[in-house]
């Protein structure tokens, strides 16, 4: 299975450098030092190259800010589920957005509204946003389901995030097809 993530967190503008590996530990304690389902280490990340490159001209290009952490195995999502549909937000939708803050790795959750106004890629929306929270979806409850509409990338005010678009629901489906063959038939070829 495949995590979404922002690039950010994958290929660091401060440090124009990329991530070795990253541990994926789904509702992990901190104050307990526990990890109910267990961790998953992977070295599989990857983001748009027009990032990378739009980093090392010194301007990171928020507009391809998505990234995309595969795992190795894909056993803990049959513990843990798959959570969201993926999906373009609506004019002042009510969303919600949950992160873990990064000094002291407490859970918040917080919810607003969003505005589609500034462009059709960027949201920008009024939940409370924390450092740590970059990465995490921002999404809906539409019928009983969780919905995805974005991933969060900015706390600025105004806090943004990068929408599904065609384009980079196009990306992401490319990687989890990719890969979704390579664990069925290890010798698929990539450029087929």
């Amino acid at each position: 299975k495949c995590i979404l993530t922002c690039a950010h967190n994958l290929f660091h503008p401060r440090l124009a450098s990329k991530s070795d590996w990253v541990r994926v530990i789904p509702a992990y304690s901190h104050a307990t030092n526990t990890a109910p389902y267990g961790y998953k280490d992977s070295t599989i990340l990857i983001y748009p190259m027009k990032w990378e490159e739009s980093v090392l001209n010194g301007t990171p290009d928020q507009y391809y800010d998505i990234g995309v952490v595969v795992l190795p195995s894909y056993d803990m999502h049959k513990r843990i589920g798959t959570l969201f549909r993926l999906k373009y937000p609506s004019q002042h939708e009510l969303i919600f957005n949950t992160g873990f803050r990064q000094h002291d790795y407490s859970f918040w959750y917080s919810s607003g509204k969003v505005d589609l106004t500034n462009s059709d890629e960027l949201i920008t929306y009024d939940a409370d946003t924390l450092t740590g929270h970059s990465g995490s979806p921002i999404y809906s409850v539409q019928a009983g389901h969780y919905v995805a509409h974005a991933v969060h990338i900015n706390g600025k005010c105004p806090n943004k995030g990068l929408a599904f678009t065609n384009d980079i629901l196009t990306f992401i489906y490319k990687i989890v097809n990719y890969y979704e063959k390579r664990v069925s038939n290890p010798n698929t070829d990539p450029n087929a």
